[in-house]
Parts: structure tokens; C-alpha cells; sequence
């Protein structure tokens, strides 16, 4: 077997393997969920990040209160001693207070929110109704139950068909760029679909690891033997470790996320690969087909009755991410820290995680497939599109952290935030312009960041860093985006184009393998227009835009053909 190394710096507790040197290694799955059984057991022994399931509301509402006082004390202690930074203009120092102040103000709303949700009537009602009239779907997919069942086989299997394609076959190039409809669909449905897992399954496993007899307590900084899965069963011992990924596996979220990978023709296969440093619901999952050559990695979104996440989507401290990301300058310290900071108690963190995951997947793939090459897709909503900008910026900029086998194909993300300073995209910028030459390259690959009208997470954050003619970048709104931002049109309306790594007046073009008349067949039963004209209501339309069934309903309208560069 081969080491799984990243080509550039990775923490020295990163020395791992994917499998035992065996005669007869595990397949790919057992791999992935052997690696993911190593991470758990680190988390189950950090005290810091363990996170147990409430059990009163009384308990839930301290631990938010508790989580709450810190997110104000933080902000403005960071936002006061700030101030003091040389070099920082007046303009500099006003938006810092303002920013410290209205990230106050959103997040004593999100907070007031967060706990009336689960006042236990309030989840009583929620589940009868949800039960009864949305097949059981969570809060943020309940407002469209045919969600996933909305995609016909023929637009599926357009998207698989395309998805498995070399990617010399592509068509996209530096000046006439092809955002793939199909794959774009099929994407959004995968990321839609990892809200369907709560946090709940997650703290019991690891809850059950934590009371587990363990055969031996890490300590901090201790390198973990070689081979995925010995880290659980050095921790928690063979039956603790087999108990702790059972708790999970066999939750409601996680099977049904399996199911609906079953429900394919042919069948595709799903697991999680990650919890991103933290017991809380975002995670990163995989699904791939056994019998093509294409993976997807999808990255949850914030759960919007989950407090700790609004928490940290808003605590921007900027993070040096240069260590992790070649080139990169500074990020959302949040972000960063789920995706690159290791365990205190030595392993892997979550990135490397991901990365050996993908490796043992697409090996199996390549070996099934007479050494094919495996494309790789990236997707995710809201936080998941934070984590997997961050992510495909580091694949991007070092190809072949995942091996020679792997190809980084286009990502789509929906609802994306702003992520990193301009240097940062400058820098990811410049590696998409160089057009990657893998064997038989070089090809393009394209960050599409998909808008839904005027999603606040998408388009109301202070973007300065977007346009380098504004502001200075010591200004604390001078934060910036990752990608290509596609506004998306309607039936009625174009589609339209907003700069990011494309150069100006590129040719973007909106493509489908089927027919005009197919590509808008979509479920009879359309959304409801109430729901839809909730779009339109002042402010509150903005929060609605960002909900993934409108991001479903909108993605069902678009138009193949050209798509205009706003402005023109």
C-alpha cells in the first residue's frame, strides 16, 4: 500500500496509512469507515470539543446561554484590542466596531431562535407535522418533501454520464467556460441531502466511546500507530470501537442518507468521512458508484437550530492559512480550524481525513475500472460550501495530494460565504489560470459559486476584497470569495455571470446532455407558490433565498445557453 502524504506540509501526526499491510486489505468502505472510527475516538477523548446531547431543555438552554456569553465576550475583546493594530485607518476601526456590533445583534436573534426550537413543544409539533406532511424531513428540506424524488432517471443518469467522463472530454476551456446543469443538479440534491444527519447521532457515538473501558488513554501530541482504524481500537478496544461506529451507522440521518444513495439505478454508494473537528452537525460525506469513475465530496451546511454553528460562522478570526494552503494568506479562523487544526490528542485532521478517504475510494474505483482516472466533485450549502471552498483551494493548489489517479474536477456550491483575504484568491486564482497539467492535460476547472436571487449568506456579507479597488486590507469587511459566482435566471430571465476567477467577459455557457424540452421536465407537483413568494417579502426574503428548496426550485428554471456577465 502506499502512504497517504499530502505534497505539502501536513502535521507530523499525519503519518498514516489507509488499511494494514495485508495480503488481503479491507475494500474501500471499511477503509473509510475505519479512518472515520480514528477520528471519533480523538474526539471522544477532547473534552474541549465533545459535546453531549442535552438531556433537558433546562440543560440545552445553560449550555447555549453558556456558548452564547462566549461568542459576545470574544468578538469584542478581539474587535477592542484591534483597534489598537498599527497602520489601521479611521474607516478600519469603524467597521471593526460596527462589524462586532451587528454580529451581535444577528446572533442574539439566531440564539433566540436556537432555543425556541427546541422547546419540547416545539419539536413535538415539528416532528407531527414533518411526519405527516413532509415525509419526515428536517427543517431546512421540509419546506419541499418531493425534494428528492424531483429528478427524473433520465436527468440522473445525464448527470452520471457526465461525471464520468474524462477530462479531456470536457469542453470547458480558459475563455469559454460550461457549467454542466446536470452534475450541478445532482449536486445540489447530495448537498441538501447530508441535512437529513443531525448532531444528535454523532455525541451519542462518541458519548458511548467516551464511556467505553478503554484499553489505553492517548495523551497529547502522541502519534497514533500506523493503519486506518487502530487508533479506535487502541483507545477504545475492539468492542468499543465496533459499539461507537454502530451508534452512528445505524441512525435515522445516516440510513436515510444510504437509502436514497440505494434508491440509484444502479445503485450508488454513501458514507461519512468526516465530523470536522467537533460533535455538532456538520460533516463531510462521500458518495460514489462502484461501477463508474466519479467520487463526491459534500460538506453539510449550518443546521439552522443549531446555535454552536451560527456561533462560529460568525466569529471571523482570521486564521494564517499559508502552512496548509501553499501560497494562501489569511481565512475565516473558524472554517480553517474544522478543516486543518489536529486533535489535541494526536491524529489526523479532518482534511487528512478526508484526503486518505478518497484515496482508498479511488483506488478501488481505478483498480475496478482497468487504472482509469476517478473524477473528483466538490459541493456543499452554506457552512458545507466554507469547508469545501477551503478544501478544493488546497487540492487545487496541490493536485496530487490525493495521487496520480485523481482527478479535481469542477466544484459547484451553493450559497457559498465570503472565506479569505484577496491574496488567498489571488493565489487560487493564478492555479486555475495555469491550467493543471495532469498526463494527458492540461484542463480547466472552474469554482462555480451558484446565487439564488439575494441570499443574504450569499451576497449581504461585506465583500470589499472582491473588488481590490475598494477599501484598504487591513479593513476588516475586505474579505472576499473563492470561485465564479452564477446568478441563477429563471423561465423568464437569463442567467448572469459576476467575476470571481473568471476573466472579464468570459464565454459561460449553461449545458445539458438532454433536450431542451427533458432538461425542464421536472416533478409535477412544482413547490408551492407561497413558499416561492416568500422570496419577496422584505429582509425575510433574503433568509428564505438561502434555504436549499429554493436553491432546488430556482436550479429547475434555468435556461440552457449563455449566461451574460452581469453589468452588460
Amino acid at each position: 500500500m502506499t502512504d497517504v502524504y499530502s505534497l505539502h506540509a501536513m502535521s507530523s501526526s499525519s503519518e498514516t496509512v489507509y488499511g494494514d499491510h495485508e495480503d488481503n486489505p479491507p475494500n474501500a468502505m471499511d477503509t473509510v469507515k475505519a479512518l472515520h472510527s480514528d477520528e471519533l475516538a480523538s474526539l471522544s477523548i477532547d473534552d474541549q470539543k465533545l459535546k453531549a446531547p442535552p438531556e433537558t431543555f433546562q440543560h440545552l438552554l445553560l449550555k447555549t446561554l453558556h456558548s452564547y456569553l462566549i461568542f459576545l465576550t470574544t468578538t469584542w475583546w478581539h474587535s477592542i484590542l484591534a483597534l489598537f493594530a498599527p497602520r489601521m485607518t479611521l474607516l478600519d476601526r469603524i467597521t471593526l466596531l460596527l462589524f462586532a456590533f451587528v454580529a451581535s445583534i444577528i446572533i442574539s436573534i439566531m440564539m433566540l431562535f436556537c432555543v425556541a426550537a427546541h422547546i419540547p413543544i416545539c419539536v413535538w409539533l415539528f416532528e407531527k407535522w414533518a411526519h405527516m406532511e413532509a415525509d419526515d424531513l428536517s427543517l431546512v428540506n421540509a419546506s419541499y418533501p418531493k425534494l428528492f424524488q424531483s429528478m427524473t432517471h433520465t436527468q440522473i443518469s445525464a448527470a452520471r454520464q457526465s461525471m464520468a467522463e474524462p477530462i479531456k472530454n470536457s469542453p470547458s476551456t480558459v475563455a469559454h467556460r460550461i457549467f454542466d446543469l446536470d452534475v450541478a443538479r445532482f449536486l445540489l440534491q447530495c448537498a441538501a441531502l447530508t441535512y437529513e444527519r443531525t448532531s444528535a447521532p454523532v455525541q451519542q457515538a462518541v458519548q458511548k466511546a467516551k464511556s467505553a473501558s478503554p484499553a489505553m488513554k492517548s495523551q497529547p501530541g502522541r502519534r497514533h500507530p500506523r493503519g486506518a482504524g487502530r487508533h479506535a481500537r487502541e483507545v477504545l478496544g475492539d468492542s468499543g470501537a465496533q459499539q461507537m461506529m454502530s451508534v452512528l451507522h445505524d441512525s435515522k440521518g445516516e440510513t436515510k442518507l444510504a437509502a436514497w444513495a440505494n434508491s440509484m439505478i444502479p445503485p450508488i454508494t454513501y458514507t461519512s468521512v468526516s465530523e470536522l473537528n467537533g460533535t455538532d452537525s456538520a460533516f463531510c460525506g462521500v458518495f460514489y458508484d462502484p461501477g463508474s469513475t466519479w467520487i463526491i465530496l459534500a460538506f453539510k451546511g449550518t443546521d439552522p437550530t443549531e446555535f454552536s454553528e451560527w456561533a462560529s460562522d460568525f466569529q471571523y478570526i482570521p486564521r494564517e492559512a499559508g502552512e496548509r494552503i501553499a501560497g494562501f494568506g489569511q481565512v475565516h479562523g473558524g472554517f480553517y480550524d474544522r478543516l486543518f487544526a489536529a486533535p489535541s490528542s494526536g491524529g489526523l485532521a479532518p482534511f487528512d481525513t478526508i484526503a486518505s478517504s478518497v484515496r482508498a475510494v479511488a483506488d478501488e474505483l481505478s483498480a475496478a475500472h482497468a487504472s482509469s482516472k476517478i473524477n473528483l466533485f466538490v459541493t456543499g450549502h452554506s457552512l458545507g460550501c466554507a469547508m469545501a471552498s477551503l478544501a478544493y483551494a488546497c487540492l487545487i493548489t496541490e493536485p496530487f495530494v490525493l495521487g496520480n489517479n485523481v482527478v479535481i474536477r469542477d466544484a459547484y456550491l451553493f450559497a457559498a460565504p465570503i472565506v479569505c483575504d484577496p491574496k488567498s484568491v489571488a493565489v487560487f486564482n493564478d492555479c486555475l489560470d495555469a491550467s493543471t497539467t495532469y498526463e494527458d492535460g492540461p484542463y480547466v476547472r472552474t469554482l462555480w459559486r451558484v446565487v439564488n436571487r439575494q441570499d443574504a449568506v450569499a451576497t449581504a456579507l461585506p465583500s470589499l476584497g472582491d473588488d481590490r479597488s475598494k477599501g484598504s486590507l487591513r479593513n476588516l469587511f475586505a474579505f472576499a470569495h473563492l470561485g465564479a459566482e452564477l446568478r441563477m435566471g429563471s423561465k423568464r430571465e437569463p442567467s448572469y455571470v459576476r467575476g470571481g476567477s473568471l476573466k472579464p467577459d468570459t464565454w459561460v455557457g449553461i449545458r445539458s446532455k438532454l433536450d431542451l424540452q427533458t432538461v425542464n421536465v421536472m416533478n409535477a407537483q412544482s413547490m408551492p407558490p407561497i413558499i416561492r413568494w416568500s422570496q419577496d417579502i422584505p429582509l425575510v426574503g433574503r433568509l428564505a433565498a438561502h434555504a436549499t428548496t429554493m436553491y432546488w426550485d430556482a436550479i429547475t428554471q434555468i435556461q440552457v445557453g449563455r449566461a451574460y456577465w452581469a453589468g452588460s
